[in-house]
């Protein structure tokens, strides 16, 4: 026969807020719901929690606040990149990497375009549904020996004026960092084999080696930029600091 001592050990259930934390965390680090996946919406786990929505929200606003998860307006939330320690790159502009060198900079444009988002886009550069980008590929040259692609997509909400640019005169890179100087960001760099466009704009064999630095950058408001920027592997190197995320 239980004593009242016994029901007093038994253990009480959680709160639906911690319940519903619990279960969006467990998900995520099994990989059920991987970076940049939407999560079920407020009516849907309202259901399955048999809570109210403002109960819903506000657990899943405390993880926004953590880093976890990230709204995007008119699509949904979605689940954030993990943070970790980091690997601290000084940004640099590629003309004046070129010059200090002793070398000398120039560029081609091969595309230069206002174009919509995709989904994808919105999801991961957090803009509204169907929003438009800014989009150029530019081929950076030493010489006459291209050392760099750089495909950039522009948030033109976070800097305007890019659209009209002279980017014979000025950088892509030079003018963003007028316009933000310190801006927050993240990085990924991989090898990757050079095909199509790419391998005929660096002028590398078939299937040579690259090296892919794929950069986002954002202020407090929105983000700005990211680029794929497309090195030949041959030659190249690169240096930086490990922190922790502030």
């Amino acid at each position: 026969m239980a004593t009242p001592n016994d029901k007093a050990l038994e253990p009480r259930p959680l709160p639906i807020h911690q319940r519903l934390r619990r279960h969006i965390l467990d998900r995520i680090m099994s990989g059920a719901w991987p970076t940049h996946s939407r999560v079920p919406s407020e009516n849907e786990l309202s259901t399955q929690f048999g809570a109210s929505r403002m109960t819903i929200r506000n657990a899943v606003k405390a993880l926004e606040r953590d880093g976890v998860l990230h709204a995007v307006q008119g699509l949904g939330t979605f689940v954030s990149a993990p943070i970790t320690h980091e690997t601290v790159f000084r940004l640099t502009d590629i003309r004046d990497d070129i010059i200090s060198r002793g070398g000398t900079h120039r560029m081609d444009i091969v595309v230069r375009e206002r174009r919509p988002a995709s989904a994808a886009e919105c999801v991961e550069l957090r803009l509204l549904a169907k929003a438009e980008l800014l989009h150029t590929v530019i081929v950076h040259f030493d010489g006459d020996t291209p050392v760099q692609v750089e495909d950039r997509l522009v948030n033109p909400a976070a800097a305007p004026g890019y659209a009209d640019i002279d980017l014979q005169r000025t950088t892509a890179f030079a003018y963003l960092m007028a316009l933000h100087p310190y801006p927050h960001g993240r990085h990924r760099l991989r090898a990757i084999v050079a095909t199509g466009d790419v391998q005929r704009y660096l002028q590398l064999a078939e299937g040579e080696a690259l090296i892919e630095i794929e950069r986002t950058t954002w202020t407090p408001k929105a983000v700005v930029t990211k680029a794929r920027l497309l090195y030949p592997a041959k030659g190249f190197e690169l240096s930086g600091a490990i922190a922790v995320p502030a």
